[in-house]
């Protein structure tokens, strides 16, 4: 999908959101998605601090807290996610629709991200879905060490035994 496609997708899908949610339309929060969207990289999450510098530096004038809150109704929404523990960053937000229907491998010592598309194994979790819910899409994240970290991990454990 094309950048301006995934923009215009996203916007209707906000527009939508604070629509059945009673909340105002302002420019912000739509300036603010575009904003991240400039961000949006499949396997590199964003924070907050990095979002509202794109958006100062793209004009945008609105506050720190008008980030958070826009933050917080696009993972309501369902545009973004919340990724709970990233190396050295706290809390970082990824888009939703890279990972639709995936298994997400996050390292804990570099932070990148490896997708894997296992249709057996999503169906299984949206076949397991709680009474009463509506699941329309399921991704898992697993925290781990990738290849290469886990390389470097067992370099330091193993010192060179060499005098």
């Amino acid at each position: 999908m094309k950048q301006t496609e995934v923009q215009l997708l996203l916007s209707s899908q906000l527009k939508d959101y604070i629509s059945a949610h009673g909340l105002n339309h302002t420019n912000e929060r739509y300036e603010i998605l575009k904003a991240a969207l400039t961000l949006d990289e499949e396997s590199t999450p964003f924070s907050a601090r990095t979002l509202y510098k794109r958006y100062t530096e793209l004009g945008g004038v609105a506050t720190r807290g008008c980030i958070y809150d826009t933050l917080k109704i696009l993972e309501q929404a369902g545009i973004v996610m919340r990724v709970p523990a990233l190396v050295g960053t706290g809390i970082g937000y990824l888009f939703g629709y890279h990972f639709s229907n995936s298994v997400a491998v996050l390292c804990l010592y570099c932070g990148k991200i490896q997708l894997h598309k296992r249709a057996r194994f999503t169906r299984a979790l949206l076949a397991a879905k709680p009474p009463q819910t509506d699941i329309a899409g399921a991704t898992v994240f697993i925290y781990g060490t990738c290849k290469h970290c886990g390389r470097k991990e067992n370099k330091i454990k193993k010192p060179n035994s060499r005098a």
